[in-house]
């Protein structure tokens, strides 16, 4: 019995663990866990989170809307939308109070409206003579006397007397040439007719069958053929020239009646 007494069953290692009880963490650790579990259980059923959470927003488009602020300081004089009510671009919602009669105003944009570029010959000026159109009458007294203008140079044309009497002379010009060069054809054979019977003469002459004075006739005549031809020249070359200048000024006369319609269409 002494002997196993004596003898060391475990090693010291072994020793110190089995005399030493354990840690409290190791010995409560699992318990702790276990509580710690228990207890986020509990608060997740008592705490609740909120799946909506109330705010205060503010609804927009990507067009917002504006203010609409009056140009002028005057009160108004009459509302013709209601509360809330829709408009589209162009709709009148109130008249301020002003000089004119609004009433007026608007017949007058519904015609301006009712006609298009090209019919603006048909305004009816005299049916928007008696408007009262307050600050605007200015502006349409101006319109209307530039449509007055128009019409009336419309209607007469002061250029077309111009055109006209540069079209006839252009066109009695143009036969006078052809007259001219019909003469102009004679002359030429009347002045090749004479240069042969000057140079007959001037070889008769030289054989001493004529007088002197015999060549000195026919030369006359050889030169009178050349300068009635030199003349017709010169008379075609003016008359041309006269029907360049002519066109040149029907050009300008064109020109100032469609400087004068975008005057007026302006």
């Amino acid at each position: 019995k002494d002997i196993l007494d004596n003898i060391e069953l475990r090693s010291e290692s072994v020793q110190d663990i089995l005399t030493e009880p354990p840690h409290w963490m190791f010995r409560w650790g699992n318990t702790i866990i276990l509580i710690i579990l228990l207890l986020i259980l509990a608060m997740s059923y008592i705490i609740k989170y909120p799946e909506f959470v109330p705010a205060p927003i503010v609804v927009t488009s990507q067009n917002p809307p504006e203010k609409i602020e009056a140009r002028s300081s005057s009160k108004i004089e009459k509302i013709f939308i209601k509360d809330h009510q829709k408009v589209k671009k162009g709709d009148v919602m109130m008249v301020l109070q002003s000089t004119a009669n609004y009433q007026d105003v608007l017949k007058l944009k519904k015609l301006v409206d009712s006609i298009a570029s090209d019919q603006l010959l048909s305004f009816p000026v005299k049916e928007a003579s008696h408007f009262k159109l307050g600050e605007l009458q200015g502006d349409y007294n101006s319109f209307a006397k530039a449509f007055q203008d128009e019409s009336l140079f419309t209607r007469l044309q002061p250029y077309a007397p111009e055109n006209i009497a540069t079209n006839l002379s252009i066109s009695e010009s143009k036969s006078r040439i052809a007259t001219l060069r019909q003469q102009k054809n004679l002359e030429v054979a009347k002045a090749e007719l004479s240069r042969k019977s000057y140079q007959r003469s001037q070889e008769l002459f030289n054989q001493g069958v004529i007088a002197a004075v015999e060549l000195e006739t026919e030369k006359i005549k050889y030169l009178q053929a050349q300068q009635n031809l030199e003349n017709l020249n010169i008379s075609l070359s003016q008359l041309q020239e006269s029907i360049s200048n002519f066109n040149k000024t029907k050009s300008g006369t064109a020109i100032n009646t469609e400087k004068d319609k975008i005057t007026y269409s302006s």
